[in-house]
């Protein structure tokens, strides 16, 4: 009886360990890290809802292949995020040209309502554009 008690609670370790452990963290696709582990009310300098629109552009384009993705959701201010301009709490300015996204624009970038400037040309973007973004008044 102690002997699988035993050899259960090894497995178990183990499994919590490799769980854990960085290299099976470093080796999880970024595209699913968002959804999956990162918490958009921890975020420092934008609201969640900002934070949740960039979340479904970086879902919806590949944001894993772009060309430059420095410090997406890993870091809890966007404005270290590439690409990402925040003033006053708010994303202002988002510049993501020539940079590999792939996909739809979000309806979400609607909910970026202080946002001033958008860059999205060059990229391999399909669809069409969300009607959400006509509401924005900045």
């Amino acid at each position: 009886m102690k002997k699988c008690h035993l050899a259960s609670s090894v497995i178990i370790i183990f499994l919590i360990s490799s769980l854990i452990s960085t290299p099976a963290i470093a080796n999880t696709p970024r595209q699913n890290l968002p959804s999956a582990i990162f918490d958009c009310n921890t975020i420092a300098d934008i609201s969640p809802s900002e934070c949740n629109a960039l979340m479904a552009l970086y879902v919806n384009t590949d944001g894993a292949n772009w060309t430059n993705n420095t410090n997406w959701f890993a870091t809890t201010t966007a404005a270290d995020w590439y690409g990402v301009t925040v003033n006053s709490g708010h994303v202002t300015i988002l510049n993501l040209s020539y940079n590999h996204l792939a996909g739809t624009i979000p309806t979400e970038l609607g909910d970026l309502g202080n946002l001033v400037e958008l860059y999205l040309h060059y990229n391999s973007l399909t669809g069409s554009i969300p009607s959400t973004l006509g509401g924005l008044s900045s």
